[in-house]
């Protein structure tokens, strides 16, 4: 009698393991479709993001890229500051800032 009621309880406790296990097969092959579908979108957009940029800067005369490439730079080197070693950023020269030159 302890023995069949055991066995009930481990059965009860199986089959409650197993729908309470999660998703079925199609929702998540359904969520994986999605999030595949997503990443693909994600990557054509910026895909097209960086062409629409490229021909934005050939449309510019020389004078125009330089700047840009320049100020492109300069960018980089003040979003960089933080990310420099304490003691390289406590022990390296100051540079001095260049005049603006007039147009």
């Amino acid at each position: 009698m302890l023995k069949k009621r055991i066995a009930v309880i481990l059965l009860a406790l199986a089959l409650s393991v197993n729908i309470a296990e999660g998703q079925s097969r199609k929702v998540d092959q359904a969520i994986a479709k999605q999030e595949k579908r997503d990443r693909q979108e994600r990557k054509a957009y910026e895909k097209t993001s960086k062409k629409v940029v490229k021909q934005m800067y050939e449309m510019q005369t020389e004078k125009t890229k330089e700047r840009m490439t320049e100020t492109r730079r300069k960018s980089d080197e003040y979003n960089d500051r933080g990310k420099q070693n304490f003691i390289k950023k406590l022990f390296s020269k100051k540079k001095k800032h260049k005049k603006r030159r007039k147009r």
